[in-house]
């Protein structure tokens, strides 16, 4: 019986290393635009994270400069977020919140095709640019 519960648990352990690919982080998407020769320079931790009225429905997440677009109004770099949520919920609720601020952020935001990766993106960015990055999170298993 001891022998028959271990060789259970072994191949479970098994099934579950080989099965669903590991969840993202926000550092190794991240990595993933860097690898697909997309700007990510300076990844930290997003500044809304713990102010305002931004919702706090994300587990991870890094705020990146994009250097080409130099500075905004106030001396600030321009800047990307990836948010990576739990659950595809959680992301929705990013999604629907930018979503309602889109005239104010501009329209670069996506949502990965699993939903618990959200992209923002600065507004000067060029489109074609901007549909890279939205690519590489699309292609997130």
């Amino acid at each position: 019986m001891h022998q028959r519960f271990n060789l259970l648990l072994v191949c479970g352990l098994l099934l579950v290393a080989c099965g669903a690919p590991a969840a993202p982080t926000a550092r190794s998407v991240v990595d993933l635009f860097i690898a697909a020769g997309l700007e990510a320079a300076n990844p930290h931790r997003p500044p809304f994270a713990d102010q305002g009225l931004f919702p706090h429905t994300f587990s991870d997440g890094l705020t990146f400069e994009l250097p080409s677009l130099g500075k905004n109004g106030v001396d600030q770099a321009r800047n990307g977020s990836v948010l990576v949520c739990i659950t595809k919920p959680s992301c929705d609720t990013i999604y629907d919140y930018l979503d309602t601020y889109s005239g104010l952020i501009g329209p670069y935001y996506y949502q990965s095709h699993q939903g618990t990766v959200v992209l923002f993106l600065d507004n000067k960015l060029p489109k074609a640019i901007a549909a890279r990055y939205e690519q590489t999170i699309q292609a997130l298993p």
